[in-house]
């Protein structure tokens, strides 16, 4: 079953059978009056809301430009799904017929996307981006969904806000703010001119970033992580053997460990220095620091070109 809007009434309050009827617009206007009380222009809102039942561990699918993405895991086995497009600047009516919002759902896998008139695929809309022209309309998306759910989302120019999700994550987005939060069963992030924060997960983090800083902890599971321009500072907490795999170009490590905890590191980096619970020389690398911190621990491999790496201990929980 398949739900979309494109010309849809601001607030619910808009005569919208006057308006498609093609009234003149001063007729329009004085009907919004009398209906309303006041008819919006700039900042017009609509909204649309619907239920789908998937069952317990669908596949969950988001397209997304412009806005705050909003997912939380629920017990019932059904998606709830409610889309609110604002127009933030221009003509409302003009910003309603070129942004869509299109729905579907069936046992198994539901499916929201966000399509922009005329615009044919992703790195259409990353360009468009840049040019600052997705701007005039933002779409909020709010999902309640099965907790065993499995997440890809895609999203330019926004926040993705994703929490007590257990049947994995995959998040690409572009200048958007990430924050993923008592999340498991593995998570796969890329961005680009992006922010990603990571709490409390449990199953294992794959992470690529490209001018933007990462940060996480990290329960259980493995960890690799790239950036090109970007900090990486995580909270490591296995309560099993783990593997953690940071490589940056240009960006500061900082890694976390357990008081107690054991396991090995080895730490390169070309120009930085090393510090915490192991030191290189002063001055500026190349450095190559190798440690064993005792059993029980994760084995940690860090290497930057340039930017200081740091190992710390912290007080069990």
């Amino acid at each position: 079953m398949a739900s979309s809007f494109s010309v849809a009434s601001p607030g619910a309050r808009w005569p919208v059978a006057q308006c498609r009827a093609g009234l003149p617009l001063a007729a329009a206007l004085l009907g919004c009056l009398l209906d309303a009380g006041a008819c919006l222009a700039v900042d017009a809102v609509d909204t649309l809301e619907r239920v789908f039942t998937v069952g317990g561990a669908p596949r969950i699918t988001v397209t997304h430009v412009a806005g705050i993405v909003k997912i939380t895991g629920q017990a019932a086995p059904t998606v709830s799904i409610r889309a609110s497009r604002k127009v933030m600047t221009g003509d409302a009516t003009r910003g309603l017929a070129r942004v869509k919002v299109e729905l579907s759902g069936t046992t198994g896998e539901a499916t929201v996307q966000v399509v922009h008139t005329g615009v044919c695929d992703w790195e259409e809309l990353k360009g468009l981006q840049r040019q600052g022209q997705l701007d005039d309309v933002h779409v909020d998306l709010e999902m309640l969904v099965p907790q065993g759910a499995s997440l890809d989302v895609a999203t330019v120019s926004g926040e993705v806000v994703v929490t007590g999700i257990t049947g994995g994550t995959s998040v690409r987005s572009v200048s958007s703010l990430m924050l993923l939060e008592r999340v498991s069963g593995g998570v796969k992030v890329m961005t680009i001119g992006g922010e990603v924060n990571i709490f409390g997960l449990a199953g294992g983090l794959s992470a690529q970033s490209v001018n933007g800083p990462i940060k996480g902890r990290v329960m259980r599971g493995s960890c690799v992580v790239d950036t090109v321009s970007g900090a990486v500072e995580l909270d490591l907490e296995p309560s099993e053997y783990a593997v953690a795999r940071i490589n940056t170009m240009s960006g500061s490590v900082s890694v976390a460990v357990p008081d107690r905890s054991g396991g090995s590191l080895d730490l390169k980096t070309v120009s930085g220095t090393v510090g915490g619970v192991v030191s290189s020389p002063a001055g500026p690398g190349p450095h190559h620091v190798t440690a064993h911190l005792g059993r029980d621990g994760p084995d940690i491999t860090v290497q930057t070109v340039n930017g200081a790496i740091v190992v710390k201990r912290k007080k069990d929980r």
